[in-house]
C-alpha cells in the first residue's frame, strides 16, 4: 500500500531529523524535517484520495507552526516577538519535540492504516440530504446573525471608534463583556453552509446559487470590515477552512488546480499586508495621509518579519518560555490539564460553584502576569506539544500524538461511508478547528467546537421550523405552517 511505504519513509525521514536534533545541528535538522513533512503530507493524501481530510489540514497547520517558528532563528535570522530573546537560545529543544509529535502521529496513523485496512466505498457523492436540506437558507441566515452579532459586540464594547484602537483593545474590551454574542462562531458556520450550497449547485440540487452568493457577501460585510480593520487574519480564514471541508465532501478534491493555487497566493499577500498595517489603524481616523504613505512603503512588506513575529512564534515561543524556566525538573500533570479542559464548555452559571482554571490561564498568569490586567481572556495562546509535555513529559509527547494521528486518520476512513448530513457539519467544523489546536489549549479546542457544533443544531432548527426559503424564490420571512409549507399564492401574497 502506497500510503503506508510513505509513513514509514516519513518516520525514518523524522527519526534522521531527530538525530540531528540531538547532535545539536539543528540547521541540518530543520531541511530534513520540512522534507518529512511534505512525506507526511503525501501518506495523508495517498490514504484519504484528496487533499481536504482532518489529517491532511491536521498535519499542515503542525507544520506550519512547528517549523516556521524555528526556521528563521536556526539559519541565523533574528525573530522579533513579545518573547525574551534569550529563550532561542533553546530552539533545537523545541524543534526535537516537535520532531516528536510527528513521530507520533504518523505511528498513530500508519496502525491504523495496517489494523483496519480501507475500503474503497465514497459515499460523498450520496449526500442526498442535500435534496431536503435548503442549506442555502442556513448560510445566508448564518451571515445575517455573524454580522448582527457583530455590530452587537461593537456596540457593547465601545462604539466604532475602539475599531481604531487596534486589535488588542478591542478583543479585549469584546471578550470582557458578558454573554458575548458568537460571531465568530457563525461565521465558521456560514462557511459550511456555504461550501455546500457550491456542491449542492455542482451536483444539480440547487439552481439558485447566485442569490445565496450575493446576499450572503451583503450581510457578511459588516463583520468583514470589522475584521479587516483589525487585520484579524485566523478569523477571516476560518470560514474558508470549513467552506472547503464541506464542499470536498460531497466533490472530493483530488487535484489542486491553477486558479487555487493563485488565489492562496493572492490570500497569503493579502493576509500579509493585514499583518503588517494593522498596527498603524489609527492613522486611519487621526492622519488618513500619512497612513496612506505608510501603507504604499513597499520596504515595510518583508515576509521574513511576518512569519517572526506573528502567531507562529507562539508555540516555540510559550514552550521555550516554559523550558528556560523548569528543564524537565516540574511535577506532571498526568492528564488533569485535559480533565479541565473537558468542564470549559459548560457555562459558569450551570457549574456547581467556581470552574478550575485552565492551563492556559495558569501559564499566563505565571510567565505573563501583567497581561491578566488587560483583559480576563488575554494571553499568548498556548501550544498542544507544551501541554502534552507538562502532562506527561518527553515521551507523552509521542503518545498523545500517536493517539490524535490514530484517531484522526479513522474518522477519515470512517466517513467515506456515511452519508449523513451531521457527519458533514461535524467533520468540516473539526477541520476548521485544526489551525487554532496547534496554538492553544485542548480547553480552548474543545469548547469553541462544542459551541459551534450547538449553533448549527440551533441555526438549522430555526431555519426548518420559522424561516423558510423557497428554492426556487428570493428569500423572505415565510413562517412554515405545521401541515405543510405555503403554496405559491399564498407566497405571493406575502
Amino acid at each position: 500500500m502506497k500510503s503506508v511505504v510513505l509513513f514509514i519513509i516519513s518516520l525514518l525521514l523524522f527519526f534522521c531529523a531527530l538525530l540531528c536534533c540531538l547532535a545539536l545541528r539543528g540547521d541540518l535538522c530543520v531541511y530534513i524535517t520540512i522534507v518529512a513533512c511534505f512525506t507526511t503530507l503525501w501518506a495523508v493524501y495517498s490514504d484519504n484520495k484528496q487533499f481536504v481530510s482532518l489529517s491532511f489540514v491536521f498535519v499542515f497547520f503542525s507544520c506550519m507552526y512547528g517549523v516556521v517558528g524555528p526556521f528563521p532563528f536556526l539559519l541565523g535570522g533574528k525573530i522579533e516577538s513579545i518573547f525574551p530573546s534569550i529563550i532561542f537560545q533553546y530552539t533545537d529543544v523545541f524543534l526535537c519535540a516537535f520532531v516528536l509529535s510527528c513521530i507520533g502521529f504518523n505511528l498513530g496513523s500508519l496502525i491504523n492504516i495496517l489494523l483496519k485496512p480501507r475500503v474503497n466505498n465514497d459515499n460523498q457523492s450520496k449526500c442526498s440530504f442535500l435534496k431536503q436540506e435548503n442549506v442555502g437558507s442556513l448560510c445566508v441566515i448564518s451571515a445575517f446573525l455573524t454580522s448582527l452579532f457583530e455590530i452587537v459586540n461593537l456596540f457593547r464594547a465601545g462604539g466604532e471608534k475602539i475599531l481604531f484602537l487596534g486589535k488588542g483593545v478591542y478583543q479585549s474590551a469584546v471578550g470582557d463583556l458578558s454573554l458575548t454574542l458568537p460571531s465568530g462562531g457563525t461565521y465558521v458556520i456560514c462557511g459550511l453552509f456555504l461550501g455546500l450550497s457550491i456542491a449542492s449547485y455542482k451536483k444539480g440540487y440547487s439552481t439558485n446559487i447566485k442569490k445565496i452568493l450575493v446576499l450572503t457577501a451583503l450581510f457578511l460585510l459588516p463583520f468583514l470590515f470589522v475584521k479587516i480593520i483589525m487585520g484579524m487574519r485566523g478569523a477571516l480564514i476560518s470560514a474558508f477552512l470549513s467552506g472547503i471541508a464541506s464542499y470536498s465532501f460531497i466533490c472530493p478534491m483530488k487535484k489542486i488546480s491553477l486558479t487555487l493555487i493563485l488565489f492562496l497566493i493572492f490570500v497569503f499577500m493579502f493576509f500579509h499586508f493585514l499583518y503588517v498595517n494593522r498596527g498603524i489603524v489609527s492613522l486611519l481616523n487621526d492622519n488618513p495621509k500619512l497612513f496612506v504613505e505608510k501603507i504604499t512603503d513597499l520596504n515595510r512588506y518583508d515576509v521574513e518579519s511576518s512569519l517572526t513575529s506573528g502567531e507562529y512564534v507562539c508555540p516555540i515561543g510559550n514552550f521555550l518560555i516554559f523550558y528556560e524556566k523548569y528543564q524537565s525538573n516540574f511535577d506532571l500533570k498526568l492528564g488533569s490539564t485535559y480533565l479541565k479542559s473537558l468542564l470549559l464548555p459548560i457555562p459558569g452559571f450551570l457549574y456547581p460553584g467556581e470552574k478550575p482554571q485552565q492551563i492556559i490561564y495558569e501559564f499566563r498568569d505565571e510567565f505573563f502576569a501583567s497581561w491578566a490586567s488587560r483583559s480576563r481572556i488575554a494571553s499568548t495562546g498556548f501550544s498542544s506539544i507544551l501541554e502534552a509535555f507538562i502532562n506527561f513529559g518527553w515521551l507523552g509527547i509521542i503518545v498523545v500524538y500517536c493517539f490524535l494521528g490514530y484517531v484522526l486518520s479513522n474518522i477519515d476512513a470512517k466517513k467515506r461511508r456515511i452519508s449523513n448530513k451531521w457527519v458533514v457539519y461535524v467533520y468540516s467544523l473539526m477541520i476548521s478547528s485544526c489551525m487554532s489546536f496547534h496554538r492553544e489549549s485542548l480547553g480552548a479546542f474543545v469548547s469553541f467546537f462544542i459551541w459551534q457544533v450547538i449553533l448549527v443544531a440551533v441555526i438549522s432548527f430555526v431555519s426548518k421550523n420559522i424561516i423558510v426559503m423557497d428554492g426556487n424564490r428570493e428569500i423572505g420571512n415565510i413562517i412554515r405552517q405545521p401541515s405543510s409549507l405555503p403554496s405559491k399564492k399564498q407566497l405571493r401574497k406575502i
